[in-house]
């Protein structure tokens, strides 16, 4: 049985449309997809420098707040009377300490020391 002409330009109209329409889509998808990893390691490996650097800086102020007490005998004195007991038993002295602590580590955080 032959077909007709019409039949057959129906069949190429069709794929005529849907060909291209599936090669774009594909591309397309792709395209997208390859962005996304892209920025994905982007975003990734920025957030690992940035934690990186957040950590390093945490352990260089702990180190440098760590040694603080056995440069700085006001802040030593502080910590030994906190030690001690007599902070926990005597509201004065707790009040005292609490003061020339802050008073001293704030001019050492400021660097005024």
């Amino acid at each position: 049985m032959r077909r007709s002409f019409g039949l057959w330009l129906i069949a190429l109209f069709t794929v005529s449309i849907f060909a291209p329409l599936a090669i774009l889509s594909a591309a397309l998808a792709a395209y997208f997809n390859r962005m996304f990893v892209s920025e994905t390691e982007s975003m990734f490996a920025n957030t690992l420098s940035s934690v990186s650097q957040h950590i390093t800086t945490y352990a260089g102020d702990l180190s440098r707040m760590s040694m603080t007490p056995y440069f700085h005998a006001d802040m030593m004195e502080n910590l030994l009377e906190i030690n001690s007991g007599r902070y926990f038993t005597n509201p004065n002295s707790a009040t005292r300490v609490n003061r020339n602590y802050h008073v001293a580590f704030s001019q050492q955080l400021a660097g005024t020391s």
